[in-house]
């Protein structure tokens, strides 16, 4: 069951006085009325999940769909498309005009692929009477006919509209970077899952150290990891990532996210983006959210303890770093977090010790840890 909702998140941001376990007084006229009302609309004992906001759109969707931002922005879209969560997420740190441009690229793309998926179902012309799952078979990602070649080509698109890779970190939140016409693993990834959305695709995206990647998946028998137009094994990034076994047992880490998952993730960037902003209150805010939508991974207890650490609550901090470590033993900044710590508070053979284990898992880890 998917507890977050876009459509709760934003209602509230534009009726900040509503008691959101009751309902929105749309028309303001002081009365909740029938359709103002949350309910169990899907009868799932659980009032105020996503789907009852879903229910909640439908009943009201004339009043809403006039409301400015991800509300009118993304009409054009499913009502459950992951972009209007990833975006309601966002939505604090970003301008309205921001919010349009992501909806206008998604438009874009999905008309350029559509476009060649239908060039693509023509039969090429092939006077050598080879049939064309040979062809496919040889050249699997020259055409969307291929699973691998439909992704492949949303990269192209991307590439050919002059959006390009940006791996310094700093493209953190894709409703601010494409002003930059920059993209990075998560945030090309985050309209790879909305396009995927519209064209039925079963598409997830994977956290592992640093980086994040999609895996299609059809519960069929059909499934692979598809990283920025690579094929790539789940050996390889055990490998490459170092990544603990423990941590993939625990599901901090090569889990294909679930919806509340997916958007724990990205209150990781939003957090880091209030670091950087050097807003503690807001980044601890941030990921407390991480903790409550993404339990399993250890990347929201870590930004806890990190903003506490800011701000001085050392103490405080240490609870949320053993609990980063539980589910990911080769968390190279909870143990180097932890060992600035103890050095502060004057255990210094304590930190020593953590800080060589930071560095022995991550030997360029240093003074500023960024955590994506």
């Amino acid at each position: 069951m998917q507890t977050y909702s876009w459509i709760r998140t934003e209602l509230k941001r534009i009726y900040p006085k509503a008691d959101m376990a009751k309902g929105v007084d749309l028309n303001k006229n002081g009365t909740l009325e029938a359709n103002e009302t949350i309910t169990d609309a899907n009868r799932n004992k659980t009032v105020g999940d996503a789907g009852d906001w879903q229910a909640f759109l439908k009943r009201n969707n004339t009043a809403l769909r006039a409301l400015p931002g991800i509300f009118k922005a993304g009409v054009f879209l499913k009502a459950d498309n992951p972009i209007h969560d990833i975006l309601a997420a966002e939505r604090p740190l970003a301008k309205p005009a921001d919010v349009t441009r992501v909806y206008a690229l998604i438009k874009t793309v999905l008309a350029q692929l559509k476009k060649r998926i239908a060039r693509d179902a023509k039969p090429p012309a092939n006077p050598s009477g080879v049939p064309n799952s040979l062809l496919d078979a040889v050249c699997p990602t020259d055409s969307t006919r291929t699973n691998k070649g439909k992704l492949s080509a949303i990269y192209d698109i991307l590439r050919d509209l002059k959006y390009t890779f940006d791996s310094t970190g700093k493209a953190l939140l894709l409703s601010t970077t494409l002003a930059r016409t920059k993209i990075d693993c998560d945030t090309s990834a985050f309209i790879v899952l909305a396009v995927a959305h519209e064209m039925k695709w079963p598409i997830k995206l994977v956290l592992i150290p640093r980086h994040a990647f999609l895996r299609w998946d059809d519960g069929k028998g059909t499934k692979f990891n598809f990283d920025q137009g690579n094929v790539e094994s789940d050996a390889y990034y055990m490998k490459k990532y170092k990544i603990d076994p423990v941590a993939v047992k625990r599901g901090a880490h090569m889990k294909s996210l679930d919806r509340d998952e997916l958007i724990g993730m990205v209150y990781i960037n939003v957090a880091t983006a209030y670091f950087e902003a050097k807003d503690r209150a807001k980044a601890l805010a941030a990921a407390a959210q991480t903790m409550k939508l993404y339990p399993k991974g250890a990347v929201g207890y870590y930004y806890t303890a990190s903003a506490l650490a800011s701000m001085g609550k050392l103490t405080e901090a240490l609870p949320y770093i053993k609990k980063a470590l539980h589910q990911n033993p080769r968390d190279a900044a909870a143990f180097f977090l932890r060992g600035k710590i103890k050095k502060s508070q004057g255990d210094a053979a304590g930190g020593k010790r953590d800080i060589a284990a930071a560095r022995k898992i991550n030997p360029h880890i240093g003074m500023k840890v960024v955590y994506r």
